[in-house]
């Protein structure tokens, strides 16, 4: 009967000036198991890598596109209401949210209760928590606060000064 070897233990055998090392083939079970382990190791950290990756890359995406959605809603805001004159804009409270009317019929109204911003009745943007128009005598400030649930809150504000 053959004694058992390990891999690592090898023989030199020397036939016709050729060297040959003659050693036990396969692996044993205690090798295959720790092998697997490291293996599974690495494959579970390089999920968590990936996985943490992406969430990042979807709270991103979410903040830039929420942050461009307000700022091209307070574009539009300012380049509409910079074309009126200062005794042409008022600010009122709606029914459910507030809401900015000029005497050429444009309207900006916050609904509360859907939490949208709205151009003549056009969404101009959703997701919105809070909404505040302060109307001064030659300048009315805006400020928009969104509630993205995956988004850090944030408030976004302009002053828009009349033409005279």
């Amino acid at each position: 009967m053959l004694k058992w070897r390990h891999a690592c233990h090898s023989k030199r055998i020397q036939k016709n000036n050729k060297v040959q090392w003659k050693s036990d083939k396969g692996i044993t079970l205690v090798e295959l198991l720790a092998s697997l382990a490291i293996l599974s190791i690495v494959i579970l950290l390089a999920g968590s890598v990936n996985i943490f990756g992406q969430k990042q890359f979807i709270n991103q995406t979410q903040s830039a596109s929420q942050a461009n959605d307000m700022s091209y809603a307070l574009s539009v805001m300012s380049r509409d209401l910079r074309k009126e004159e200062a005794g042409a804009v008022s600010v009122t409270e709606a029914e459910d949210g507030k809401e900015i009317t000029t005497n050429s019929g444009l309207t900006f109204t916050y609904i509360n209760s859907k939490n949208q911003l709205r151009k003549n009745g056009t969404v101009l943007v959703d997701a919105i928590s809070s909404a505040e128009f302060e109307k001064n005598d030659n300048n009315i400030k805006i400020i928009l606060k969104n509630n993205s649930p995956q988004v850090k809150d944030k408030s976004y504000q302009t002053t828009i000064y009349f033409r005279r």
